[in-house]
């Protein structure tokens, strides 16, 4: 599993794709012993925390876990360092799970799944997002290099039913501002990309990252196709239409079958 940090709070496209998961996830939370596995350094713990009992953060990051604790704390939020594969509480702990863009970072995915499937109470669910591989990698190639494997619906759906007895999948959609945002922000990176490696080499990673997005946001205002400050959660449908075409899955996963 990748232990790189993400601090989506500095990228508002990154930021609002994934708070806008935890509210949709809200209306299952109500009063309710929650953990969200793959915290990383996002604000989802303090999103949940509003209507949930207790909330624990998990993840194998130690630096997103005290980044997560200092920046987003609350009464009812605890942080914990661990690997999703091997989580050191105790069996049916929990009334629910989260885990979003986590399953394709895990080599071993099923021992991933075994654990939530563990620590769930009987009557507990569980909310998992992944991107769809035919959208994010549609040349076969896997196109982030931290995923170790991505899912296409059928194989997602097939996956989590080998666990859960009664799975519902929802899709996540971008906005049509959002996905002028991201084609401007391709282009750019490819014309930072063919600057000169000696000049490239000169700045760090981090300063980079700073020029980069600066850069964006100028082009983008400067050709007046969209400011990007403005995208919140909104442009982000969550619906049960079209499951082929949408950018994410979201499965709702119940431990018990209603039957």
């Amino acid at each position: 599993m990748n232990k790189r940090v993400y601090y989506y709070e500095n990228d508002n496209l990154k930021d609002k794709v994934s708070t806008a998961r935890y509210i949709f996830a809200l209306k299952f939370l109500s009063n309710k012993i929650v953990a969200d596995i793959g915290c990383g350094a996002r604000k989802g713990p303090f999103i949940i925390a509003k209507t949930a009992k207790e909330v624990v953060g998990l993840d194998i990051s130690a630096e997103a876990v005290i980044y997560g604790a200092k920046t987003w704390p609350g009464n009812n939020i605890r942080h914990i360092v661990s690997d999703a594969r091997n989580i050191a509480l105790k069996n049916s702990l929990f009334d629910a799970v989260l885990s979003f863009e986590v399953i394709e970072h895990v080599e071993k995915y099923k021992d991933y799944l075994k654990e939530v499937f563990r620590i769930l109470k009987e009557d507990a669910v569980f909310i998992i997002s992944t991107p769809n591989r035919l959208i994010v990698s549609p040349d076969g190639s896997v196109s982030n290099p931290d995923h170790v494997r991505e899912f296409d619906l059928e194989e997602f759906a097939d996956i989590l039913k080998g666990f859960f007895p009664q799975v519902i999948i929802y899709g996540q959609f971008p906005s049509q501002r959002v996905m002028t945002a991201e084609a401007c922000r391709e282009k750019n990176l490819r014309l930072i990309g063919k600057l000169p490696r000696k000049l490239k080499a000169i700045f760090s990673d981090e300063f980079k990252d700073i020029i980069l997005r600066k850069y964006h946001y100028l082009m983008l205002r400067l050709f007046k196709k969209i400011n990007e400050e403005k995208i919140d959660e909104n442009d982000f449908l969550i619906s049960t239409s079209d499951l082929n075409q949408a950018r994410y899955f979201i499965a709702i996963c119940k431990k018990q079958s209603l039957g």
